[in-house]
């Protein structure tokens, strides 16, 4: 199966024709965080989903435990990935295995509170329109302690957009929900944009949906020290800016030398 291969079983099949949402999660040297993450999947109180979770090669014990999670609940599968690939590579190998009508991201330190999917599927069921939702979040540290909330920036598509194409992106990566035929015209991540994928991935979205926000929040978003987020800044800002005028000259219609652009981002910081 090339770079991966798969453990565990096929995915649940659920007796009613509710939508199935797919949860897609890469995990690389997680293994502190992602029983946790996975039993507040569990929890959910909306319950045809499935778990795919896609280890990029991490060196700890993440895929032990998860293998021990899937032996225990036919709805989650687990991908190995044999190469470091970067987050935006494992979770375009979950989206590749998802059977979902709806694609939930799902970072491997951060907690969906218990009715996230419930509240987001029937706000999609709501707006047929609407192929990208935010929400808002509460904000723990390493210890799972909260220290505040990270609310949205804009709710509404048009004031989502500004904010888009002016500024950077407007609520949390891992309370965003996608209809999978958004991720299906777009391609998935652009897993050259190692840091600003998520903000990309919306950009590109931006061309193809509708977008919203849902004020509440749906997910415990931690932060710690080991984030990339916080370990990367100065790339992360250069490469955002890439994203961001080439999304802008898409919209518009001009040319945008992308192998140059990027030549010249990666110059910036250091790269070959």
């Amino acid at each position: 199966m090339g770079d991966h291969e798969e453990l565990g079983r096929s995915a649940h099949a659920s007796s009613d024709n509710r939508p199935l949402v797919s949860v897609i999660m890469p995990t690389y040297n997680g293994a502190h965080f992602v029983a946790e993450t996975v039993a507040a999947i569990q929890a959910q109180t909306y319950e045809n989903w499935e778990l795919i979770c896609v280890d990029d090669a991490s060196k700890d014990c993440t895929v032990e435990v998860l293998r021990q999670l899937a032996a225990r609940d036919e709805r989650i599968r687990v991908l190995e990935r044999k190469v470091n690939g970067g987050p935006s590579a494992a979770r375009n190998t979950a989206i590749a295995h998802a059977h979902g009508e709806f694609i939930a991201v799902q970072d491997q330190d951060d907690l969906s509170l218990p009715d996230r999917f419930e509240i987001q599927v029937r706000r999609f069921a709501e707006d047929p329109g609407l192929g990208l939702l935010g929400a808002g979040a509460v904000c723990i540290d390493q210890n799972g302690e909260e220290t505040g909330t990270r609310e949205p920036k804009r709710v509404t598509d048009v004031p989502i957009r500004h904010h888009l194409y002016s500024c950077d992106a407007p609520f949390a990566h891992s309370t965003v929900m996608v209809r999978r035929e958004v991720f299906d015209r777009i391609g998935g991540y652009d897993q050259a944009l190692r840091g600003p994928e998520d903000y990309d991935m919306y950009l590109r979205a931006a061309l193809h949906c509708r977008l919203g926000a849902l004020q509440q929040p749906v997910l415990k978003y931690r932060r710690h020290a080991g984030q990339f987020s916080v370990t990367e800044r100065a790339e992360q800002v250069l490469l955002a800016d890439f994203a961001r005028r080439r999304a802008v000259a898409a919209l518009s219609g001009m040319p945008f030398d992308e192998e140059r652009e990027l030549a010249r981002v990666r110059a910036l910081v250091g790269q070959k």
